[in-house]
């Protein structure tokens, strides 16, 4: 069998396959059979052609491109009212080894683009395919990464016209490529990471960690549904997707590139059909004074009671004749559902926010149809089954389990019933619809929205875990038709809704964190001890993450415990919102409850929580947060590097106040773990940052009493799994000695030595594959130690682990406050150069 598909050509023969690639100068035309063998005997032959909503292009050949419908255009600064202005593809393109730009002054290591980090989006070519706009669709393209400081490569979408619209500027200080008032622009960056950006394009504008390999080739995808944009590189090592505003309505795609080394080839574009997708989220700008709002796509989609809500995810009223009451919103989500077939009904989507605000806590399975003349209106619900079992159920089986209850429970009492099927025995309920969430206005309301919903309905033991499975379906007389499919869900499968807000209720913080809800950052978690179930976090730059659409302010409740009797008892915690640093503030005492001061907009925000000052001021035990808004699962920082920490009062950040009197004031001016070297290190990296240090501690007390656990005095053990194997850990120890602090001044080379050895011993046993850097040199008066360190790592003899004498490149006035510790400047140079090193091991 020969088959053509997409630019791809398969021969099977005898059920093996054989895959060609087709270029560019493949066009179709006549088949042929030829054979130089007399006794060749040709039968049964069929050809059926198929229609393709595909395009390919290698990119290698202009005359291909500007057959099938391309142009090039070029704008010297389209960031700065410099409109793209049509060319030749020839005056701004060559092809050597993929597409590159060339042209308007190419000069990618000359004052044009190169090195200008907060601008460098100058002299931009622009590659346009005009026979054909696209609305949702699938793009891949092989791309390039020039060095770092370099214009990175383009892709735009949803232009209204064949030249490309200038870029808008985010800010006055950093301008990257954002797409125009109607195209968006994906892009990744030659320093890792993956960005979906544009007017149309709703939530932030940074995205997850590629770290791909520069100048070598990888693949972007780029996959367009209704509501949502993909974005993929090289399969999906990184992934993410950013919602659509219902403004967007596609165009023209463009290839962009600066002036550097960077190239695409092998592009393919798909068309893909709007009914590909069960169902879609947009985001809807309110006109001003509009009170109602009629909801789009409704040829092939309908948006149910409980599928709009407004910024702080409160859901609105719907109305009999479609519409929703808007008033008063600015913006408004909207989630569109499949519509079933003529005649049939559709069970689309499961709940644990209740449209009604009967009861939290339960599952909502929704149903919808669009015709109910003469018929009744059932849910059939199977508890205890994974979805492939249900799925596998026949239309026959299905309805001989309704016939089966329905004889049994004849006066539909709210009961589960036992049935057996061959060896197969299930648990199962069948619910009569009585009341309706929704129906349309017409005389015969012939369109029909209701819900089934369960609380507490657990098999055994109240388990979460437990499965449910929902299907509608409608009865007239003894025929009984189903829903297309089962919908699947469990109690503990998603968060409740959440929707508190200041002095009204609190969300326990470690069941939103088992709920999939929280992104752990640093050394911290979930600890379950004497003093009770808490996320702990106690080591400097360790908290936690959470996203969603919040609106106002966020209380945090906590306590602090196993304060170091030495300690004064401050604790402060350091706030970040949208990866922007927004205040330090002290967390109080015992039982408090703390406002992060965000006020935030309703809008799509990440907000992260950190510790900010040393270990020794005790565990700090989250127990409860306040929020007002809808929770999404966190975005992970994968393809990230993740490095380690290992340390004491350098590593915590000690030096970087600004006198002794604030010490320990980091919403003051004291010492602040924000801006320790390891922070600036981790942020130059954009890394997944870990850091376990304690000061005054020395190199064997870091080793027992700090490095096995979650928090302060061996509360929690830490989970040295694959999963949080790391890929670089940075050691900066011995300042304090070999054993302890009082043994400091004894201590002799050898003592050093020993407790190096076993310290990296103990850290190349739980991350087998990781760079260990033994850092030394930031505090001057222990030189007489440093040939002990590096005699430590050639006595490991593994050629990942290095000794790393820092600061000689650099020269400081002074030093901290103390002038023992490093300075806040000389904190930041550290970090910026351990990074620079980092990045010279090519850690993949």
């Amino acid at each position: 069998m020969i088959s053509v598909i997409d630019n791809r050509l398969t021969v099977t023969v005898n059920g093996t396959e054989y895959k060609f690639d087709l270029n560019d100068y493949y066009t179709g035309g006549y088949i042929s059979f030829a054979s130089r063998n007399s006794y060749t005997v040709y039968s049964a032959l069929s050809v059926r052609e198929i229609e393709s909503n595909s395009y390919y292009a290698s990119l290698s050949d202009f005359d291909v491109l500007k057959k099938d419908g391309w142009t090039a255009a070029f704008s010297q600064d389209p960031q700065r009212d410099v409109a793209f202005a049509d060319c030749e593809i020839t005056d701004q393109f060559k092809s050597d080894n993929g597409l590159q730009h060339t042209g308007g002054g190419f000069d990618p290591y000359g004052k044009t683009s190169y090195g200008k980090w907060q601008d460098p989006f100058t002299y931009m070519a622009a590659l346009t395919y005009t026979a054909k706009q696209y609305k949702y669709f699938t793009l891949s393209v092989d791309y390039e990464l020039a060095d770092p400081g370099s214009p990175w490569p383009i892709i735009t979408f949803g232009q209204p016209n064949t030249t490309p619209e200038m870029f808008y500027k985010t800010t006055n200080a950093l301008s990257n490529p954002t797409g125009g008032d109607s195209a968006i622009a994906v892009y990744p960056e030659t320093e890792g990471s993956l960005n979906i950006a544009g007017k149309h394009v709703v939530g932030g504008r940074k995205a997850a960690t590629a770290f791909t390999d520069r100048k070598e080739y990888h693949n972007l995808t780029i996959t367009v549904t209704p509501g949502q944009v993909t974005a993929a590189v090289d399969g999906n090592v990184v992934e993410y997707s950013s919602q659509l505003s219902s403004e967007y309505n596609g165009g023209y795609i463009s290839l962009m590139i600066g002036c550097s080394y960077s190239f695409f080839r092998n592009l393919s574009i798909k068309s893909l059909d709007t009914g590909s997708v069960d169902s879609f989220s947009e985001f809807e700008a309110i006109s001003d004074g509009a009170e109602t709002w009629t909801p789009k796509h409704t040829d092939e989609y309908f948006a149910p009671y409980g599928g709009v809500t407004d910024g702080s995810g409160n859901i609105l009223e719907k109305n009999y004749d479609g519409s929703f009451n808007v008033k008063g919103k600015a913006n408004i989500n909207v989630t569109y559902f499949k519509k079933p077939e003529s005649g049939k009904i559709t069970t689309f989507g499961t709940s644990f926010k209740l449209a009604e605000d009967i009861k939290d806590g339960g599952i909502q399975f929704g149903s919808y149809t669009e015709d109910t003349a003469n018929k009744e209106f059932y849910t059939l619900i199977i508890r205890g089954k994974d979805e492939s079992t249900v799925a596998a159920l026949t239309d026959e089986q299905k309805q001989n389990m309704v016939n089966a209850y329905l004889n049994w429970n004849t006066g539909l009492q709210d009961v589960w019933g036992s049935y057996a099927d061959g060896t197969e025995t299930y648990e199962i309920k069948v619910i009569k619809q009585r009341k309706y969430m929704w129906k349309d206005a017409a005389e015969n309301n012939t369109v029909l929205q209701y819900a089934i919903r369960l609380y507490g309905d657990f098999a055994s033991g109240n388990n979460s875990e437990v499965k449910f499975s929902a299907i509608g379906f409608s009865k007239s007389g003894d025929e009984i038709s189903f829903a297309n499919a089962f919908k699947t869900a469990a109690y503990g499968d998603y968060a409740k809704q959440f929707t508190v807000s200041d002095g009204v209720g609190k969300v326990d913080f470690v069941t939103l964190c088992n709920l999939g809800y929280v992104k752990t950052v640093g050394r911290a978690g979930v600890v379950e001890d004497e003093s009770g179930k808490s996320f702990v976090t106690a080591y400097t730059n360790s908290g936690f993450e959470i996203s969603g659409n919040l609106t106002g302010d966020i209380w945090l409740t906590s306590d602090t415990t196993d304060k170091a009797p030495a300690t004064s008892g401050n604790n402060y915690i350091t706030v970040i919102l949208d990866g922007k640093y927004k205040g330090t503030y002290w967390r109080g005492g015992a039982g408090c409850r703390d406002n992060l001061k965000l006020n935030l907009d309703g809008g799509y925000h990440t907000v992260r929580v950190e510790r900010a000052n040393k270990v020794g001021e005790g565990n700090m035990r989250i127990t409860s947060i306040e929020f007002n808004g809808r929770l999404t699962k966190p975005q992970t920082n994968a393809g990230a590097l993740s490095i380690e920490v290992l340390g004491d009062s350098i590593s915590e950040g000690i030096g970087t106040g600004t006198s002794s009197d604030k010490a320990w004031d980091s919403a003051g001016g004291g010492d602040n773990a924000y801006y320790s070297y390891a922070a600036v290190m981790g942020r130059e990296l954009n890394a997944n940052l870990s850091v376990v240090a304690y000061a005054g501690k020395a190199i064997k007390e870091v080793r027992e009493e700090c490095y096995p656990y979650i928090g302060h005095g061996g509360v929690g053990n830490y989970n040295f799994s694959a999963a949080n194997q790391k890929d670089v850990v940075v050691i900066n120890l011995g300042t304090n000695g070999a054993y302890n602090v009082e043994t400091r001044g004894n201590d002799t080379d050898d003592d050093i030595k020993n407790e190096a050895i076993a310290l990296m011993t103990e850290v190349r046993k739980n991350n087998p594959n990781a760079y260990i850097i033994w850092v030394y040199g930031m505090m001057a008066p222990n030189q007489e130690h440093f040939a002990a360190y590096e005699d430590a790592v050639s006595a490991m003899n593994d050629g990942k682990i290095i000794a790393y004498k820092i600061g000689e490149k650099n020269s400081f006035a002074g030093h901290g406050y103390d002038n023992y510790h490093p300075s806040k400047d000389e904190h930041a140079q550290y970090g910026k150069e351990l990074a620079e090193y980092i990045k010279t091991l090519n850690i993949k």
